[in-house]
């Protein structure tokens, strides 16, 4: 293994997120790009080959990795240090499954990876995060803030929509559960009395508030109902002076270019990769 010049393996997640507060919050864009880090770090009390947070830095550049099974391990910083940090992890034994970064950063550390062992490297999801630029307001009459009234219903939406993004499906109790005193989170469009749209905030701090669960019963798509939600959610969002974002797929174009009507616009793309260790034979 080539000589390390500096880096620091954290006992838990508090004293990483402490000790590089700078680096991701240099600015709104690398605040939202690092969300994920200060969400998951929380989650990472101690140390093992699943959860641990790694820092690799030479002069000014800087590279983290954070992994807190069971989430993405999540890389951040200057690509020309993915290969002592490939080195590195391999030295600890540190595992690396599923990864998410910006793309061609992940994409570099898993190469330099697999040069040191071997295996395979697979695209689970190909995303951008989409920030607010200039919002373009439109008439959001019909949309509320939901309420716990509306569990039923959301736990259908919530249940649809993963299956038809994440080509998964949790049990329908698991979610009326998981939704249970976040019910608040979500807004929703309603004819006639009848959810036909929704979308929820989520990963709000002092400046940012994300956009999830973005998604419209396909009998009623093509109405508007989507933007008029999303809308609403977004004036509420700026009405707290925090900036709205959210993720999207690339492969979506129809829901992205909804997005860019509202006023949202690419901030960077981020990739899911999954490394798929070869079995010794």
């Amino acid at each position: 293994m080539r000589e390390l010049k500096n880096y620091k393996i954290y006992p838990n997640g508090e004293e990483f997120l402490l000790e590089n507060a700078s680096l991701f919050h240099q600015n709104s864009s690398t605040k939202i790009e690092t969300a994920f880090f200060e969400l998951n770090a929380k989650q990472f009390h101690f140390l093992d080959h699943t959860h641990y947070a790694i820092k690799v830095f030479q002069g000014k550049q800087n590279l983290v990795l954070l992994s807190c099974a069971p989430y993405n391990a999540l890389l951040f910083g200057d690509k020309s240090l993915v290969g002592i940090m490939a080195e590195l992890v391999k030295e600890q034994n540190f595992q690396i499954d599923n990864i998410l970064g910006e793309n061609e950063l992940v994409l570099a550390f898993l190469k330099a990876y697999q040069t040191i062992i071997s295996g395979t490297i697979e695209i689970v999801h190909f995303m951008s995060i989409m920030v607010l630029k200039k919002y373009q307001p439109i008439n959001v009459e019909n949309v509320n803030q939901c309420s716990s009234q509306d569990i039923e219903d959301l736990a259908f939406f919530y249940q649809s929509f993963e299956n038809e993004i994440f080509k998964q499906s949790k049990d329908i109790e698991e979610i009326k559960g998981l939704l249970q005193g976040r019910a608040t989170n979500f807004y929703a469009y309603k004819e006639n009395g009848k959810i036909t749209s929704i979308a929820a905030k989520t990963r709000e701090t002092e400046e940012i508030c994300a956009i999830s669960h973005v998604y419209t019963n396909p009998e009623y798509r093509g109405k508007g109902y989507a933007r008029k939600v999303v809308s609403k959610l977004v004036e509420d969002i700026l009405s707290l002076n925090k900036i709205p974002y959210l993720y999207v797929d690339n492969h979506n174009p129809i829901s992205n270019h909804i997005y860019k009507e509202i006023g949202f616009d690419y901030l960077i793309c981020q990739s899911q990769y999954r490394f798929i260790k070869k079995e010794e034979e």
